[in-house]
């Protein structure tokens, strides 16, 4: 889980859902805002259960992307990763290629 300081409240999660700007790849959606107030990035991980029905997966899943989220922090944005059903089955390199090509757009 991120620290407080890096996790958006639901009212912020509902506000960039529906303004915020979308970068699609094969497996993730990144729905974003560029945050030019606060020095921390703040994020936050969606893993429905269209892409496993189990829960143990799908917290790997979440695990896994923020571990890349939180070595790396440099990206000046706030936003909310939405996972795609294919996206369980990519290994930890080829997820953090997509997690970083999505935060360089």
């Amino acid at each position: 889980m991120f620290p407080k300081k890096n996790r958006l409240s639901k009212k912020e999660i509902e506000e960039i859902l529906l303004s915020g700007e979308r970068v699609h790849s094969h497996h993730l959606l990144l729905v974003f805002k560029r945050n030019t107030i606060q020095k921390n990035n703040r994020f936050a991980v969606v893993v429905s259960k269209k892409v496993s029905l189990l829960a143990t997966e799908r917290n790997k899943l979440k695990r896994r992307i923020r571990a890349i989220l939180q070595k790396r922090n440099n990206y000046k944005k706030e936003g909310i990763f939405l996972t795609k059903p294919k996206s369980i089955k990519l290994p930890h390199e080829a997820l953090k290629q997509e997690v970083e090509e999505l935060l360089k757009k």
